[in-house]
């Protein structure tokens, strides 16, 4: 106990020290961002990491997502409401991680629309899956990403692990076909783009439920799962679980947890080009 008094005691000390340096050098302009960077960082702690860029500190983010019109007697009917709630999220914690003065540009893609490669030009997120953008999907399996839907028709939408061209894992979500959805499956994915350091991130989920979990992963610090990842990774996956759902409509609150790790992964240049030629060509 006495210890710990003394460390806390070492710590403001420090802390004090460091201040009055940071006056006394640059001013108190940079004392008040000083404070201000400290004071995000443990309000935000890891989603700091994961939303910016360690090289560009880019402000500028496109957001891309599928225009899905849910069909009658589909199993997770609700797909425009995830799209809502999960767009509204991914907004308000970029602003707070990089500032209000961020510029974010929101694209809504039919089916068979493709993206443009001016998209990758700055930070982009693009909200999944082949469902909905069938474009996600050749960009994806181009990249061959350690987990995806391999096969998209409802009933069977399982997220399928590969290595190596070897099955790994398959994570299944839990239908019954009375009442719908009970337990979904979603995975975020972030990618440094190579030719410019700007962020790829991309958000897929079995069902709505899914996708809309996997946002609410990464935007939530009580939900995201530090251990593993590395902001400076080229290319990591990870897979989140979205048990008891109820009327297959998730809220803000609801459990949300990682079943995988973070799963790095690596693509060459040849594959990363094809990926952006073919997401991108009618």
């Amino acid at each position: 106990m006495i210890l710990k008094i003394f460390l806390e005691i070492i710590i403001s000390l420090i802390t004090g020290i460091v201040s009055g340096v940071i006056v006394a050098l640059f001013g108190i302009k940079k004392f008040k961002e000083y404070i201000e960077s400290r004071e995000k960082r443990k309000i935000l702690g890891p989603l700091i990491n994961f939303w910016t860029s360690d090289v560009t500190k880019s402000k500028i983010f496109s957001i891309l997502y599928g225009i899905e019109i849910a069909k009658k007697g589909s199993i997770a009917p609700v797909i425009s409401y995830a799209k809502a709630i999960g767009l509204s999220e991914i907004r308000r914690t970029i602003k707070e991680v990089n500032g209000a003065d961020t510029i974010i540009y929101e694209r809504p893609l039919n089916e068979n629309q493709p993206f443009l490669k001016s998209d990758f030009d700055e930070n982009v997120i693009i909200l999944g899956g082949e469902s909905s953008i069938k474009k996600f999907g050749d960009f994806c399996r181009n990249l061959r990403i350690p987990y995806y839907h391999y096969k998209i028709q409802e009933g069977n939408r399982n997220l399928i692990g590969i290595s190596n061209d070897k099955l790994t894992d398959e994570y299944k979500p839990i239908i019954d076909f009375d009442s719908g959805l009970k337990r979904d499956v979603g995975s975020v994915m972030r990618i440094i783009n190579p030719n410019n350091k700007k962020l790829i991130i991309l958000f897929n989920g079995s069902y709505a439920a899914g996708l809309l979990g996997s946002i609410l992963f990464t935007t939530n610090r009580d939900l995201f799962f530090e251990t593993g990842f590395d902001s400076s990774s080229m290319a990591q996956q990870i897979v989140v679980e979205i048990p008891n759902i109820s009327n297959n409509i998730i809220s803000h609150t609801h459990s949300i947890k990682n079943i995988s790790q973070w799963t790095k992964f690596s693509f060459n240049e040849e594959n990363y080009s094809r990926a952006i030629d073919i997401s991108c060509s009618q």
